[in-house]
């Protein structure tokens, strides 16, 4: 059983403690934009369903935007992977 449903929701919650644990002149220069801030999370008082998620539509661009990000992220990491090789091992 997952304690978030959501991945992105728990970096953010982890990432929020660490600043508060910080302090607040620490947490002031890395504070996410207003445009960008995520309403605060409610924690249930009770059982729930984990699979609260609603369906979302992608546009064409959405879907081209994820492809070229993918492929570009895809290409970088086999293209350190050779380089980390063969500074590793000479003659690759």
């Amino acid at each position: 059983m997952k304690s978030f449903p959501d991945l992105d929701e728990a970096f953010l919650q982890v990432a929020q403690a660490i600043r508060q644990a910080a302090g607040p002149s620490q947490a002031a220069d890395t504070a996410r934009p207003a445009a960008t801030a995520q309403p605060p999370t409610r924690q249930p008082s009770g059982p729930r369903s984990s699979n609260l998620r609603l369906p979302r539509s992608f546009t064409d661009a959405d879907k081209d935007r994820f492809r070229d990000e993918a492929f570009d992220y895809i290409a970088k990491y086999f293209e350190n992977s050779l380089a980390e090789l063969s500074e590793r091992n000479v003659g690759i």
